[in-house]
Order: C-alpha cells, then structure tokens, then sequence
C-alpha cells in the first residue's frame, strides 16, 4: 500500500500512555506493516529494521510491540491494521471490476457501432426499421451500463459533494467565496448608494485652510469662552500634520464641531509672585487719601536720631 487511513480518534484513545519514544516506534512499525503488508521481524532484526540505536529506543519497540502486535510463526501483526488491509483489497478489488466493465461496455458499444454502421451502408434500411430501432436501442444500453458504473464508482464522493453543497447552501454562503477566501467581495446585489458609502475616501484639511464665518458664529454661540481664531489655528496644525489615513475626514464642518465641543478653556491668569494684591492696593490708597498733605510730608523728612540720655549717663 502506498498510502492508508489513520483514524487519530481511535490512535489517541488507544495510545494516550504511550511516551514519545514508544509513539515514534510504533508508527514506524505501522508504516512497514502497510507498506511491505508482511509481518514484521522479531527482536534484533526489528531493532535494525527500525534503526534502534540506544537501549531507550530498543525498550520502546519492545513494549509497543508487547502491547499492540501479535507474535506468529511468521512474525509480528497487527489486528487494526489486517482489517484495513482487507477493506483496502476488496475495494481495490471493486473498482478493477468497475473498471473492467465500464471498458467492456465502451468496446461493446463501439462494436455495435461499427456493425450498425455497415450494415447501413450495405442495406441502405430506411430510417424507423427494425434493425435501426435494434441499433439505437444497443447504443442506449451501452451508455446506460457505462453511466451505472461510474455512478458506482464515485458514489461516495458524490455523497461528500452534495453534504458539503447542502451545507452550504444552509448557511447562505457561496462555494466559489469559500474556495478562493482572496477573491474580490461580489457586490453584484448592492445599490450605487452601498458601494459609495463603502469605497468613499476622505479629504484632507488644506494647508492655507482659512476658518468660515459660519464656522466662526458656530462656535462663538456654542462655547462663548474659547477664541475662535486661536482654536482655528490649533485645529489646523494639528490635522495638517497628522500622516496617514488618519488625517483623512469626509466631513470636516462636523470635525470642528467635535474639536470645538472637546477643547479646553484657557486657564486665567494667576497673580505673580510678589506682586500686591488688588485689596492691599485699594486700602493703600484709601490710607492715602484719609491722612492727606501730613502724612506725605512726614515720609518726605528725613527721620532724626534718637539718643537714650538714660542710658547715656550710667555708661
């Protein structure tokens, strides 16, 4: 056998104990077995066939061995494996004999053919006869054996054919979609209006792109306080020098409506550092007016030196 069938539900349910080692010499064994469809040697010569080259790989022969294969007079077999070895033959078997009829069927044809063709030819039997109506029903019965023949022979893959056609056809998909998954999407059963909206492409913002006064109006009613021109700016920089398809919009009166709705108010001012606050100032100035021409004179004299005569005179 060039080829066979490998159940892996039966394998792994059967063979889950087995180590890697033991998985590895047991398929080796199998594919010897079906490819010579022969029993295998035993002991030694089993070692060598399967190339063992340490004691751990010759323990793994052995143990699958003991598990799995029968030891006969004529050496080691498998029971799976003979039944499909079996199976194999007799629908190797079925399909010669389909063959040979179906060819035995086209050369019964051809024959018949061919006397029907010179017997007209030497008779010249007008058309309705007999002997026409004998011929066409010969070829009718030849197409028929040939046709029952290849029915037979492809049965099973017809049956696969027509589950995974009805499958299909179930679940609403297209045959062809699911054997070409690159092929281009069929758009056969959109309207204009679908497959504008799914292949439209926006534009970018310009790079001199100026702020419309609708624009403008908008905004100052929306968020009164934000600067319109200052926000323009930003909004401009920012999507110019945006790469990609990113900075691709299709409308963009309603990006600046989002960007205006989003952007944050300027926070305001804070007093500096060491300056005097607006309350100090006032009362300042209040002290200012209250103590009048005196007090101005008083800080424009020049303050004199107190001595302490006290003190002076215990030093």
């Amino acid at each position: 056998m060039n080829f066979f069938k490998f159940y892996i539900g039966d394998y792994q349910r059967d063979t889950a104990h087995l180590s890697i080692t033991e998985h590895g010499a047991y398929m080796l064994m199998l594919q010897h077995y079906y490819a010579t469809e022969k029993p295998l040697p035993i002991g030694k010569a089993l070692h060598r066939m399967l190339r063992a080259t340490d004691k751990a790989e010759r323990d793994a022969i052995d143990a699958v061995a003991a598990q799995f294969w029968t030891t006969t007079e004529a050496g080691l077999v498998n029971e799976r494996a003979d039944r499909e070895l079996t199976k194999a033959d007799a629908q190797a078997e079925t399909n010669r004999r389909i063959a040979n009829e179906r060819e035995a069927a086209r050369k019964a044809a051809r024959e018949q053919h061919e006397k029907s063709t010179n017997r007209g030819k030497k008779n010249s039997s007008p058309a309705g006869s007999d002997d026409e109506k004998q011929r066409e029903k010969s070829l009718e019965s030849a197409r028929n054996q040939e046709v029952d023949a290849a029915h037979n022979e492809s049965e099973g893959i017809t049956q696969v054919v027509d589950f995974v056609a009805a499958a299909s056809t179930e679940r609403g998909t297209n045959r062809s979609t699911i054997d070409q998954p690159n092929q281009t999407p069929d758009t056969r059963h959109q309207t204009p209006e679908e497959k504008t909206e799914k292949t439209a492409r926006g534009a970018r913002l310009l790079p001199d792109w100026v702020l419309p006064e609708e624009w403008r109006d908008w905004a100052q009613q929306e968020r009164p306080d934000l600067d319109p021109q200052v926000t323009a700016e930003r909004f401009r920089d920012y999507w110019t020098a945006r790469p990609g398809a990113g900075g691709r919009k299709l409308d963009w009166q309603a990006t600046w409506r989002n960007w205006v709705r989003e952007e944050r108010a300027a926070p305001p001012l804070r007093a500096v550092k060491g300056a005097e606050p607006e309350w100090r100032r006032e009362q300042r100035e209040r002290n200012e007016a209250f103590a009048g021409p005196a007090a101005a004179k008083r800080k424009a004299e020049p303050q004199q030196e107190t001595i302490d005569v006290a003190a002076t005179r215990l030093g």
